[in-house]
């Protein structure tokens, strides 16, 4: 009986012990549950601007369109404005004095080759800029500088370019991959937080293709391959007789305000997202003739509590040709000009295109020699015109199924009485077949 009972009793020791350490282990898996709750809470309520990746999104971008050259380029970081080196000019905007940076930019005709440029405001004004890719280290050249519109609030910068601005030729380039690229920027006498420059990759459009005629009256779907930087614009702006411009010298950088192209769109791809579309209403407020079409991405990095920025851009150019189209019955008309901007007493130059895409053969007949009648206008009211006299005999323009026919024309910007050239400023050009065998279509002209 002592015995069962001391046998009893010992299981029953056994089953308490039991008991407790299952208790004592469902404690402790349920504080590892815990644990690891609060652990990943952490993870996931951390701040994201405490990442760098973090806070180069949270970098608000502005971008405008170089009056010069056509290329869109980051002008504001954050509210703080940037300048441009450009053509052996330094642009500034007016009343403020933007922030030190250093930019890397692969050519616009290059995905391989990069050019670089900084500017800096005294007194903290670096001895020597040079950006180094892997082994190769690259010495930006200072430049002299001489003055032209100033602005009464900005300090003369130091400017540094690379390669230096000869006249003769520019031979050597900052070499790059195509892929995305990293620069240490190097600075003698002046001290930078973080030194890193991240270069996109080579911009790649797939559509549309250059030399892509445009009718105004359908969208533009500009489409790339990828895109990997943290902003990517596409702009369309006049492709301006640059020629004349671009000839200065270059043995000293001009400082000039700051003057964005007025006649140009430009749009931002959204995060993700390799097409965006230029709408007719929006290719509408456009001249019509020789466009470039550019895409530009950029990768952005503030240093010094963001007193410097260091800026890394990718560009490619295609140019475009965009005209006024309309259909009546089966046939196209288009106004083509060979240029939107021209200086005063010019000879303006284009052609209306006549495009028969029925399937039968068309014939136009007019009551006069004249077929073609151009008019220019200024606030509504005709400045310039043609034809001026007219012969009275009928006469007739035939066109076959899918045939295009080029009515070419020249229009010298003199007044009609005086014979003085015209003043400078916009103008508004119609182009139509007599007898109303077309619709009046329109291009806006500027004259500097």
């Amino acid at each position: 009986m002592d015995r069962v009972r001391t046998h009893q009793d010992a299981v029953e020791r056994l089953e308490i012990v039991g008991k407790r350490f299952i208790t004592i282990l469902a404690l402790l898996v349920l504080c590892l549950v815990l644990f690891s709750l609060w652990v990943g809470c952490d993870r996931v309520e951390t701040p994201v601007g405490t990442s760098v990746e973090a806070e180069l999104r949270a970098l608000v971008m502005n971008w405008s369109v170089d009056e010069i050259s056509g290329v869109p380029f980051v002008s504001a970081i954050n509210g703080m404005p940037n300048t441009l080196v450009t053509s052996g000019q330094v642009q500034v905007p007016l009343g403020s004095v933007p922030r030190a940076q250093v930019t890397v930019q692969r050519l616009p005709s290059s995905p391989t080759l990069a050019t670089s440029y900084a500017t800096f405001f005294e007194p903290a004004v670096p001895q020597e800029v040079a950006v180094s890719v892997g082994p190769r280290r690259y010495r930006l050249e200072a430049m002299p500088l001489r003055y032209s519109q100033q602005s009464d609030a900005l300090k003369a910068p130091a400017v540094f370019l690379y390669p230096p601005p000869i006249v003769s030729t520019r031979s050597n380039w900052i070499e790059l991959g195509q892929a995305g690229t990293t620069v240490a920027v190097e600075l003698t006498g002046f001290s930078l937080t973080d030194n890193r420059l991240s270069i996109p990759p080579a911009v790649r459009v797939a559509s549309p293709v250059a030399g892509t005629a445009v009718p105004k009256s359908s969208e533009l779907v500009v489409r790339i391959e990828s895109t990997e930087a943290m902003s990517t614009v596409a702009a369309i702006t006049p492709a301006v007789a640059q020629a004349s411009r671009m000839n200065a010298s270059f043995d000293t950088a001009t400082i000039v305000p700051l003057v964005t192209n007025a006649h140009s769109l430009i749009k931002e791809f959204p995060r993700g997202v390799t097409s965006i579309s230029f709408t007719p209403d929006e290719l509408s407020k456009l001249p019509n003739g020789q466009m470039l079409l550019s895409v530009a991405s950029a990768d952005v990095r503030l240093a010094n509590g963001g007193r410097v920025g260091l800026i890394g851009q990718s560009t490619v150019l295609i140019p475009i040709e965009l005209r006024s189209d309309a259909v009546r019955e089966g046939i196209g008309f288009s106004l083509v000009l060979t240029r939107a901007a021209y200086r005063s007493g010019d000879t303006l130059s284009g052609e209306f295109l006549i495009q028969n895409r029925s399937g039968t053969a068309q014939t136009f007949n007019f009551s006069t020699s004249c077929q073609l009648g151009i008019v220019l206008r200024q606030d509504e009211k005709p400045v310039v015109s043609q034809p001026k006299l007219c012969a009275q005999v009928l006469t007739s323009l035939a066109i076959a199924p899918s045939e295009t026919k080029a009515l070419p024309f020249q229009l010298p910007l003199q007044d009609l009485q005086t014979r003085a050239a015209l003043p400078t400023g916009n103008y508004v050009l119609e182009a139509f077949l007599f007898n109303g065998h077309s619709p009046v279509l329109r291009q806006a002209v500027r004259i500097d």
